[in-house]
Order: structure tokens, then sequence, then C-alpha cells
């Protein structure tokens, strides 16, 4: 009896049949379960990874960061151009700097002189003009025996690619810089050609100094009687404009816009007290003029450059329509420059 009884208990503590089907039917939905859990997780990784790399890679190259009245100008364009101002600079290939900031200028102002420099001055750029001056910085030298070629010759060419390779930009991407800078060049011949012979000049020598201390202690010893090129030839720090004495030369209006109205007011003989100017204070002493005078070639493509200057800022104004590079962007081409 008591076996009997033992025997009903094991028979009741096994699971029967259907009781296992159920259990391992329930065990399959389980894993089922985990393993659609663990796909969608993965599927949700991938997405977030894919769009992250979409936002940081694919995304920002095609995203217009400027616009101007002559079209879109979107962030990749910017990263060949920075490339070519290091190299034309000099650069490391490693340098970064404001490079990212630079390129995104000079597309502007490319973009400006396109549009606007045939009807302001007539300049146009053709692909003659483009091919011309590439044979004039690539073709080897023995190709100029007898008639110089009109385009680059196989041996042109083949520099012309190892320069390309070098700079880690493309054909269209070198002839659109070069393009630009051309319509640069043809704005400032332009304007050099059309000054005319004499203007009214003086005959301008400078002091330069840092600080309003130090130009107020130059104008003391001058006030004292000290000689002007005594005085500027001890303590002038500018040197690539004037020479050891503090010479300029002579200067039309419009060449330092921040002194014309101090040193045109002057007579011959007098000197200005300290003029804060955007490259340090200056004591100005004019010894001849206004008078009409020659004007020298150095005035002539300094005061072209200044004319080009103000009106391409004028030009700016009207020409952009929107501007979004912003500091995300500055990061995205430093890092294409690295």
């Amino acid at each position: 009896m008591r076996q009997q009884r033992r025997a009903e208990r094991r028979r009741a503590g096994r699971p029967t049949t259907a009781q296992k089907r159920a259990t391992q039917t329930s065990e399959r939905q389980l894993q089922r379960l985990v393993l659609a859990l663990a796909g969608i997780g993965l599927a949700a990784l991938v997405a977030i990874l894919s769009i992250g790399f979409y936002r940081s890679n694919i995304a920002p190259p095609g995203r217009v960061v400027a616009e101007t009245t002559g079209g879109a100008i979107t962030l990749r364009e910017v990263v060949p151009v920075a490339k070519l101002i290091r190299l034309s600079n000099g650069l490391a290939d490693n340098f970064v700097g404001s490079l990212p900031q630079d390129g995104m200028n000079l597309l502007i102002r490319d973009a400006i002189l396109r549009e606007r420099t045939g009807p302001a001055f007539g300049v146009e750029v053709t692909q003659a003009d483009l091919d011309i001056w590439l044979v004039s910085q690539f073709e080897p030298e023995e190709s100029f025996e007898g008639q110089t070629p009109v385009t680059l010759t196989e041996a042109g060419r083949t520099q012309y690619e190892e320069f390309l390779d070098r700079a880690g930009v493309s054909d269209e991407e070198y002839q659109r810089y070069l393009e630009g800078e051309l319509y640069f060049n043809g704005v400032q011949t332009t304007l050099e050609r059309i000054l005319p012979d004499e203007m009214e000049q003086v005959l301008l020598h400078w002091i330069v100094v840092s600080n309003t201390r130090d130009a107020e202690a130059a104008k003391a010893r001058l006030d004292a009687g000290e000689d002007f090129a005594t005085v500027a030839g001890e303590v002038s720090q500018e040197r690539s404009i004037a020479d050891e004495n503090g010479e300029v030369g002579w200067v039309p209006q419009g060449v330092f816009t921040e002194l014309d109205e101090a040193i045109f007011a002057l007579e011959a003989g007098q000197y200005t007290d300290p003029i804060a100017a955007s490259f340090g204070v200056v004591i100005a002493y004019v010894t001849e003029g206004p008078v009409d005078h020659e004007l020298s070639e150095q005035m002539r493509t300094t005061l072209a450059g200044q004319q080009g200057s103000d009106w391409f800022q004028g030009q700016l104004v009207e020409a952009i329509v929107s501007y979004d590079f912003n500091d995300d962007d500055v990061n995205w081409v430093a890092r294409q420059l690295r």
C-alpha cells in the first residue's frame, strides 16, 4: 500500500506530454521574443550610427552655407579653396588656422566678381584665358621654342596633374579657383589703367609705434626740436612702406584713408598729433604739397587696390542673400584639411 502511494506521487510529479509540449512552446516563444528584441536593438543602434555618420560625413558637404545673388555656395566647395590658399601661401600640409574662414571668404569674393565685374569693369575671363595661364605656369621651357602653345602639351599636362595631386584638388576645382584670381587681377589692372598720370599728393613721412605712450614720447622729442628723420630712425616700427628715416614718399588721397583728413590739412613742415590707425599709432609729417605730382607705380597699385576693395565692400552688402557658415562647418572643413 505504501509503495502504491509512492508510485502515485511520482506519477503526479511528472509532467504530462501535454505539459511538456506547452513548456517547450513557451520557451520557443520566449527565445523568439528575446531574438526579436535583440534585433530591434541592433537595428536601432545601426540607425543611430547611420544617422550620426550621415550628419557628420554625408550631409555637411552638400549643405548650403551661403547664397549670393550669383548662386549658392555649399560646404564641400570650401575645402579645395582652403587647400589652394594653403599651398599658395607655402604653409605646412597639416596647417589649418583660419583657412576654413579664408576659403569661405574667397568663395564669396569670387561669386561677386563673376557676377559683377563684367558690367562694372568690362572684365571677362574665358577658357582661353585660363589655358594661357596654365601654359605659363606648367608648360616646360622647351615647349616654348618656336610657337608658344595655347594649351598644355602632354608634358605640360603631366606637370599640371602632378600639381593637382600635390594640392589634393581636381582640375575643375583648380580652374574654378583660378578663374576667380583672374577676375580679381582683371579688376586691379583695369583700375590701375584708368588712374590719371598725375594726382594731388603730399610728400609724407611718418613715425609708427604700437601704443599712445610711445607716440607721445616721440612727439615730445619732435616738439623739443629733434630732427624727424632721427626720431623716426630710432623709434618707428614700420619699415615695409617707409624707409629707415620714415619717408613714405608722394601719397595721393585714398591710399591711407585713416590719415587723409589730417595729412592733407597740413602745411609743409608740419606734423600731426598721434593718430590711432589700424596699423599702429602714427605721427605724420608733410614736407611738400599738397601739389599735383606724378603718380608712382607703387602708389598706382596701392590706390587701385584700395579702390577695388572699396568697390567690393559696396557690392558685398547687396550681393549676400544668406550666410550660415557656423562653428560646426568650420570644424568639418578643418577635419578635411588635416
